[in-house]
């Protein structure tokens, strides 16, 4: 009777109103006419600096002017959409319009807190921008800048390292690394090639910029008269700047050249399209920036060159027309090399010391090396051999060797990745382009020079290859095991009305065994299925995708009481957890974000993990993380405790697994999570660990969600439910410190605890809700109590929850 009141309740539940203040902020001020004698400043703070010297680009009234006309000036709480400015500078939210952030102390801006960072010289910026998505391309700010203009940016970082790229109209990037920790702010140079817009934005971080210093370049008049052979056309003359590689070319006419080049930099000279010439004598330029032209003459000579022509020997057909042969030499003129069929030409310069490379053939080690310096015409062969190879014996589980008969084995190199010839390329991915593939049909020739390589094997009639670790060649014969698994489909199951979970005495052990079986189950659309768990502790991921199931504890008297500092659950309990988090990367975690134990026996054995943990979002199956994710619709839970341990403790089951650092890690550096090796360490509760870590998330599209006597525990992002999913939560407990019941969903909670589970540091502040509604109705709290978790019982905090907030919104 109470779940029919409570249904009719979520039916009629009150339509709720954001009710938005509507204040118009002026139009863009048009930028102030800047001094080019000056240096322009572009700070995020809004910060005024001296105006003799500098070009003050942004004013309040500049920064304020990005935000929608409804936003009211010079307030918190607000998000920064892309913005173009005026001022030669512009924004692009990556299509993340409610996202990002200017945090500043001040207060005459519009921004979404109050922060300020440390600069290494004890300079305090007032102020940043914070793209709070990380590395992303498509986040990023563009500035309009001259070749041989000066760039000094001021970075920070949300926490780790922050790899900030300066990409160039052309895309030609230049990276510097942000190494100085969350709070502070970082100098860093660079120097554009050419004019147009340039990029910045964080490869490994969240983009995080104070200030940004533009110094326009002087430019200085050169002119010289030019002597040459007489034979010699067709030429330019190139100066490169030596400190941001920039060419600029010079037309040779009339026995001179004349040419504008941004100072003050220092050049070298050079020929274009002069091949077999070069700069005789002086051949470099320093241009102070002071003088207005600046006289160079520039000699030009011939370079004396000989033929050297040979054989390739010892290596096949195939192999050489994959062959690149350079001589490599600290000079100015560049060899001309030329392969064709079994033999090479080399024009060289005379006299020249050269190193011979050889690439593109790494079947084959090279025996023989010529002489590589030559004063007169000469012949020399070079002589290769091919690699030792060893034979490989497949050992198979689940087919006979005779059923592998007509196999393909494909064997591909991932130590090599090709003209270069040394950069790794694991793990293996489908995209790549690897140059060293072979392969077999069957297994019984099989043989392989060293080297380690992912192995794919087809074409077995009515099987599959299971998760293969690397095949590892070194020196010897090997022999590798390989499972294979029927492709037949699965036989049904009977339906029954209740399923048993336990470790003793019941149908399954685990609760993924039994969802497999209810997949298989043949009913109806109105039969349910009850899965029946007994007490205990359950660390597995689940994903409910049928509709109709639900999850019961099986006591007659369910507990949801936590002991042990959260660590531990009481004998009636019945805890369904898992431990991924943002911020790390696991050998377990398979590409649809879920634990997979044949995936970490493999990345064990192959020393890597083989897949990027996205983190948070709805579109990567990952749900930030969350342990149960449900997206069927008419699911029930009742009696469960729902938890992801990523911010509790650490779980027996995490110390089974390798844990990798990624660059949105947060962790104290002198105690990393990955070195945590005690279960139920509790260091894990402390602010500096917290991330984004979800309990339970609902997908999109899901009706008739009932969770009653529940409880979920998580610090952020506890509780999710998606778009167009109604849902209702009667006596539960949500448990969290940062947006922990967020999304779209329509969501009644009736008698249920809202708990602030936060730690004793000074920041570490509640937020209950992160709501994402654009056209459903939002979340109704009826009858609820806003509390705090019991200290040394469900945290290790010696003190109770700070005052916190009932929310802040994720999207207007």
């Amino acid at each position: 009777m109470r779940k029919a009141r409570l249904t009719r309740f979520l039916s009629a539940v009150l339509s709720l109103a954001m009710l938005v203040s509507l204040l118009v902020v002026g139009t863009v001020p048009a930028a102030a006419a800047a001094d080019p004698g000056k240096i322009d400043v572009w700070d995020f703070g809004g910060e005024q600096l001296d105006e003799n010297t500098y070009n003050n680009m942004l004013t309040p009234a500049e920064v304020n002017s990005w935000y929608p006309g409804d936003v009211t000036p010079a307030t918190d709480g607000n998000t920064l959409p892309s913005f173009q400015s005026a001022t030669g500078i512009s924004f692009n939210d990556g299509g993340k319009p409610n996202t990002h952030r200017i945090r500043t102390m001040n207060e005459a801006l519009t921004r979404f807190d109050k922060k300020s960072l440390n600069g290494e010289d004890g300079t305090v910026y007032q102020g940043y921008l914070y793209s709070n998505s990380g590395k992303n391309p498509d986040v990023y700010l563009a500035i309009q800048l001259n070749a041989g203009d000066k760039v000094t940016v001021i970075a920070g970082s949300n926490g780790g390292e922050s790899l900030i790229t300066f990409e160039g109209p052309n895309g030609v990037e230049a990276q510097q690394n942000y190494t100085l920790g969350s709070g502070n702010a970082q100098t860093m140079v660079f120097y554009p090639r050419e004019n147009g817009t340039y990029k910045l934005w964080s490869a490994t971080e969240k983009l995080v910029i104070a200030r940004i210093y533009r110094e326009r370049a002087a430019h200085t008049v050169v002119s010289g008269a030019v002597s040459q052979p007489a034979e010699l056309s067709g030429y330019q003359i190139a100066f490169t700047n030596q400190t941001n590689g920039a060419v600029v070319a010079a037309e040779v006419g009339a026995g001179g050249y004349s040419v504008e080049l941004p100072a003050p930099f220092t050049y070298g000279i050079s020929l274009l399209n002069g091949n077999g010439y070069v700069v005789d004598g002086v051949n470099t330029l320093t241009l102070d920036g002071k003088s207005a032209a600046q006289t160079q003459d520039v000699a030009i000579a011939a370079v004396p060159l000989v033929t050297v022509t040979g054989k390739l020997t010892g290596i096949s057909a195939e192999a050489a027309a994959k062959l690149k042969l350079t001589f490599d030499a600290d000079a100015i003129y560049q060899p001309q090399v030329t392969v064709s069929g079994d033999s090479y030409t080399a024009v060289l310069a005379s006299g020249d010391a050269y190193t011979l490379g050889v690439s593109g053939v790494n079947d084959y080690d090279l025996v023989s090396n010529p002489a590589v310096s030559y004063t007169a015409n000469a012949t020399a062969d070079i002589a290769f051999s091919a690699k030792a190879t060893h034979k490989v014996t497949i050992a198979p589980t689940g087919v006979s060797a005779a059923q592998l008969a007509g196999a393909t084995f494909t064997f591909t190199n991932l130590d090599e990745a090709g003209e270069n010839g040394d950069t790794p390329m694991k793990p293996y991915s489908a995209e790549n382009v690897y140059p060293y593939v072979y392969t077999f049909t069957g297994p019984d020739a099989i043989a392989l020079r060293d080297g380690t390589y992912d192995l794919r094997v087809t074409g077995v009639n009515g099987y599959e290859q299971a998760l293969t670790s690397n095949v590892v060649v070194k020196g010897g014969d090997v022999t590798k095991a390989v499972t294979f698994k029927s492709t037949a489909a699965p036989a049904p199951v009977a339906y029954k009305e209740t399923v048993t979970v336990g470790a003793q005495g019941c149908d399954y052990t685990t609760l993924n065994d039994a969802m497999a079986a209810v997949r298989l189950m043949q009913r109806g659309d109105s039969q349910r299925v009850t899965i029946s768990i007994q007490p205990g502790n359950y660390e597995e991921m689940l994903v409910v995708d049928v509709p109709n199931v639900t999850l019961k504890n099986a006591s007659a008297t369910p507990s949801l009481e936590l002991v042990n500092k959260g660590v531990d659950i009481t004998p009636n309990a019945v805890r369904i957890t898992h431990y991924y988090g943002c911020g790390y990367n696991y050998y377990s975690m398979n590409d649809q974000c879920k634990f997979d134990p044949e995936l970490l026996a493999v990345n064990k054995e192959n020393g890597y993990e083989s897949f990027v943990n996205p983190g948070d979002g709805v579109d990567n199956d990952s749900f930030w993380n969350s342990t149960v994710i449900v997206k069927a619709s008419g699911f029930r839970a009742e009696g469960i405790i729902f938890e992801n341990s990523f911010n509790q403790y650490i779980s027996p089951k995490s110390l089974t697994d390798v844990i990798v650092p990624n660059s949105e890690c947060k962790e104290d550096k002198a105690a990393p999570r990955a070195e945590m090796k005690t279960a139920g360490d509790t260091t894990v509760q402390n602010y500096v660990y917290k991330e984004r870590a979800g309990a339970l998330a609902m997908g999109d599209n899901c009706s008739e969600m009932y969770f009653e006597n529940c409880k979920f525990i998580g610090r952020q992002d506890t509780l999710y439910g998606g778009d167009n999913t109604f849902a209702a939560f009667y006596d539960c407990d949500i448990l969290g410190s940062t947006d922990y019941i967020y999304g779209p969903m329509t969501a009644v909670f009736a008698k249920c605890d809202l708990i602030f589970n936060t730690g004793e540091h000074e920041f570490d502040l509640g937020y209950i809700t992160a709501p994402r509604h654009t056209s459903t109705r939002g979340f109704l709290m009826y009858n609820c109590t806003v509390t705090y978790t019991t200290p040394g019982v469900d945290t290790a905090s010696a003190l109770v929850s700070k005052p916190g907030y009932f929310g802040r919104p994720w999207q207007a």
